[in-house]
């Protein structure tokens, strides 16, 4: 296995277990806490990683569902980590209870990128 391969898939995986943990500790305790936020961002750097080095090896960006969704994922990821920030920081509850809510469906919709890829990776 290539390096460049190896380091997207770690970067990868890193932004799933990162991303998980903020996002299911956040909404099964109700409450947002800085390491939250912290490892928000931590995923959004591993996923933009790992996506940069798979198209570096593809050599190529491709408009498919799996590149459309990515992209989406990333950007609604970015969404994600500002909101935290400013929920965080401010200390909003009503802020708060809707984030949480955004949170779990951004979650949900970044894992369709995810998965598509884990399968066009074993086909190949």
């Amino acid at each position: 296995m290539r390096l460049q391969l190896l380091a997207a898939i770690v970067a990868t995986m890193m932004a799933l277990v990162f991303y998980s943990v903020a996002i299911w500790v956040m909404f099964i305790k109700k409450k947002l806490r800085l390491w939250h936020i912290v490892l928000f961002w931590l995923g959004l750097a591993g996923d933009i990683t790992g996506s940069l080095l798979m198209v570096a090896l593809a050599g190529h960006f491709e408009i498919n569902l799996h590149g459309i969704s990515g992209i989406a994922a990333v950007l609604l990821m970015l969404v994600n980590a500002l909101w935290a920030t400013s929920v965080y920081s401010t200390q909003d509850t009503a802020h708060m209870n809707a984030y949480r809510r955004f949170g779990l469906l951004v979650w949900c919709l970044w894992l369709v990128p995810f998965i598509s890829g884990l399968i066009i990776g074993m086909a190949r």
